[in-house]
């Protein structure tokens, strides 16, 4: 995944105290599928996979799910996975993929007003810069 998202994801697991083991995470510089398979494949020629993964987008969820059917694993059997960002990839893929769908029209409408603000010289806040949206997580055939 990309470092952002891995980092909202690290810090979602501790706010929820939930564990995490840094050996089976492949963080990604680079969002291209030929690099996440070499480096999923390179993780699992090391370590058994994890019971499921989060991937920063559709595409290396993809990516993901090839290299783990070379290993032999099924997906969602096996191992679950999720992708983000509810592309068209995503359903029509031959194993539908569990996607994060983000409210895209409610975070370009809060992009604007802050740019607009700030345009009008107003000094915002910390919370006012720094939005949470909500998601949806949409469930398919990888979990």
């Amino acid at each position: 995944m990309t470092l952002g998202r891995h980092l909202g994801l690290l810090q979602a697991l501790y706010e929820h105290s939930l564990p995490y083991d840094e050996s089976l995470s492949v963080v990604c510089e680079e969002n291209r599928f030929s690099t996440v398979i070499k480096q999923v494949l390179d993780t699992l020629a090391q370590y058994h996979a994890a019971d499921g993964y989060f991937c920063s987008s559709d595409l290396l969820a993809l990516a993901l799910i090839r290299a783990l059917e070379e290993y032999h694993y099924r997906v969602p059997e096996d191992v679950k996975v999720i992708g983000c960002n509810d592309m068209s990839l995503a359903l029509y893929n031959n194993k539908p993929i569990t996607s994060i769908r983000h409210h895209v029209k409610d975070m370009c409408h809060a992009a604007v007003d802050v740019m607009d603000r700030m345009l009008q010289g107003q000094i915002l806040s910390e919370q006012d810069r720094r939005q949470v949206f909500s998601v949806e997580i949409v469930r398919r055939a990888t979990t």
